[in-house]
Parts: structure tokens; sequence; C-alpha cells
């Protein structure tokens, strides 16, 4: 599962922070995560995450065409989502990330025949327009 955070600045301390937020404290601690070679991910501060938490952490090639083109694919699709819901200024871009990432998550694939939501909690998502159809009770 992808997750996403718009930051004004890239800067390590950001980046560890949202690892343990956003990645650990929602799905448990991984058992390594790659990263590019990027400094953000590579300084003591992520070290000490990883040393916190007992995970370890890779770096991804930058010839390696699979892990960067399952990462670059995902920021096209999402650059693609995010040009479908901001306005026009393109201004709230930041504010449309969850809702970008919300349809991300619970849009059928069929190479799993399943969303991604229902894959990483085991439940189907409750979709909005769902709850705007009244149910035959």
């Amino acid at each position: 599962m992808a997750e996403v955070v718009p930051l004004k600045e890239v800067k390590k301390e950001n980046v560890v922070d949202f690892i343990e937020s956003n990645i650990i404290f929602r799905y448990g601690i991984p058992r390594c995560i790659v990263t590019d070679n990027g400094t953000p991910f590579n300084n003591k501060h992520m070290s000490s995450l990883c040393e916190k938490f007992s995970f370890k952490k890779h770096k991804s090639s930058m010839y390696n065409a699979l892990a960067n083109g399952l990462a670059e694919a995902f920021n096209k699709t999402l650059g693609n989502l995010l040009k479908k819901v901001v306005a026009r200024n393109k201004r709230d871009w930041h504010e449309r990330v969850g809702e970008a990432s919300w349809v991300y998550r619970t849009t059928f694939r069929t190479a799993t025949q399943a969303m991604l939501f229902s894959l990483v909690y085991g439940i189907e998502a409750m979709l909005p327009l769902e709850k705007q159809i009244p149910s035959c009770e």
C-alpha cells in the first residue's frame, strides 16, 4: 500500500515522523523498507528509527527498474487522480491528496480481483455513494 503526505520540504525529521506515524503506527512494524538514496532517508534519524523498531532499511538501486518502476507508476497514477480533483488554479492539490489516495485504495484492481483497501483491512470499504443510496431493509 502506498502512503502519501504533502510536505513543504522533504526534511529528514519529516520523513522519520511520516514513517512512524503513517506506516508503523497504522500497519505495524515492517520487516524492512526500501528507499531511494536521498539524504532524507540516509541519516542518523532514520538509523535511530530503524534501531528503535528493529527493522531494516534497504536502498533501491538507481538501476532497479522493477522497484523504481512501481514507485513511478504510483506517482503517475496519483498525479492523474489529483488532476481530476484539484481546482483550476491547482493551488489546493495538497488539500486533495487524501481524497486522491482514497480513490486509489478503493479502486478495483483486476490483477488482484480486489481493492487495495480490502486486501489491507480484510473488509470492503464503505464508499460515499453507498451511503447516499437507501438500503432495502
